[in-house]
């Protein structure tokens, strides 16, 4: 990994760091001193999956080299989206117009193909393995989902992968094109479904059928898809046939953050997703459904949720 790159926000440094594919990693205690965090394990336990937080060499105020928790660029949207301090927008936006832009104007990214964008190759190469796993837990035999997964990383960021590496894509009998129902489940779980141009990735956590549809019809206009959407009972029903997936029933969960009366939701819960060992399922269920909630407002304040 790169040495950190220290960036300041408001007065607050926020070191970033790089690992050996390029990705960026965000020092989680700077991340949550910015955001208002009052204990920043917490914050994390709650809002970062496993797969989004590692440990990282760090330099403390005294010099020494410590092992500190970092986040990649999900986990920093989901602690932007958990986060109630009204910067958290604007800093999701700095990190996204500022930070980011910077690091890779630092060459750390790998060597730059003749013709290719070196942002857009980069996100694509950590897209596709994602891709592929949502793909194989929507049923997707194994040639299929790599095809698929390929095809609708290409169309999210203008990289062929295959194409790219020289790879001949597998012989299939007839591929059909994915549903955008299925498309949409697919950039869900890869963390590239956008409502809007300026917003973060669809947070992928439990919600309500109605929440996801939702999510779901701006998505679709968005990608300028021909014909109709799925009706809502239709789409929650299609959700509800992926392997794994639970949708469209009822589940305990609390009133709000708060206030921990019971108040059952009709809630979509991804075959992949488990809830961290810091919180119980309900507690999980309950966070799932604000943290999406704050990303539809979120577009809906844009005046891009229509």
């Amino acid at each position: 990994m790169n040495s950190p790159i220290p960036f300041n926000f408001d007065g607050l440094t926020v070191r970033v760091s790089t690992d050996e594919c390029g990705a960026a990693w965000f020092n989680a205690g700077d991340v949550c001193a910015v955001l208002d965090y009052v204990n920043p394990w917490d914050a994390v336990a709650k809002h970062v999956d496993a797969d989004d937080l590692a440990k990282r060499e760090a330099i403390d105020s005294m010099g020494r080299t410590q092992q500190a928790n970092h986040i990649n660029e999900s986990g920093l949207y989901a602690l932007v989206f958990g986060s109630r301090k009204p910067e958290a927008r604007r800093f999701k936006r700095w990190v996204t117009s500022d930070v980011l832009p910077t690091i890779r104007r630092t060459g750390s990214y790998f060597a730059q193909p003749a013709a290719a964008d070196m942002r857009g190759v980069n996100t694509a190469f950590w897209l596709i393995p994602t891709a592929v796993r949502a793909g194989r837990a929507l049923g997707l035999p194994r040639d299929a989902a790599i095809v698929a997964a390929n095809r609708t990383v290409a169309s999210l960021t203008g990289v062929d992968a295959m194409q790219l590496l020289g790879v001949e894509a597998p012989a299939l009998d007839a591929l059909p094109a994915p549903k955008p129902a299925a498309d949409f489940l697919l950039a869900w779980q890869s963390g590239a479904a956008l409502l809007a141009d300026d917003a973060a990735p669809l947070p992928f956590v439990p919600c309500t059928g109605r929440q996801l549809h939702s999510a779901y019809l701006t998505w679709w206009r968005r990608e300028h898809y021909q014909g109709w959407p799925l009706a809502e009972t239709q789409f929650v029903g299609f959700v509800g046939q992926q392997p794994g997936w639970i949708a469209g029933r009822p589940q305990q969960t609390h009133r709000d953050r708060t206030d921990t009366a019971p108040l059952t939701r009709k809630m979509v819960i991804p075959a992949t997703a488990r809830p961290p060992v810091s919180l119980t399922r309900t507690e999980w269920l309950t966070e799932g459904y604000f943290t999406f909630q704050a990303a539809l407002d979120a577009v809906q304040s844009t005046g891009d949720l229509s």
